[in-house]
């Protein structure tokens, strides 16, 4: 999530959720094979209909300065989850 916030989001993309296979390395069984693939079509099919992660924008007013987010901006919240906007905030 740190990669694509500072990656794609900071510079100016809106950033879909990653589709992450664990332990790809180790995947040998014809039935792990098939279920990943099927895993990586249903989020192919589903690319255009997902919404991009709520990243708070550095120009939307959590960033005041500009560089550091405000006080009343995720109080409590640390590391990359305080630069996601709740839906309640959007």
């Amino acid at each position: 999530m740190v990669l694509t916030h500072g990656a794609l989001f900071y510079p100016g993309m809106d950033v879909l959720p990653v589709h992450p296979v664990y332990g790809a390395a180790h995947v040998g069984k014809a039935e792990e094979i098939e279920l990943i693939r099927a895993a990586w079509r249903s989020r192919v099919e589903r690319l255009f209909d997902d919404a991009p992660i709520p990243f708070r924008s550095q120009n939307g007013g959590s960033f005041p300065d500009r560089h550091t987010m405000a006080d009343h901006v995720s109080p409590g919240q640390t590391g990359i989850a305080a630069h996601i906007a709740d839906l309640t905030d959007a």
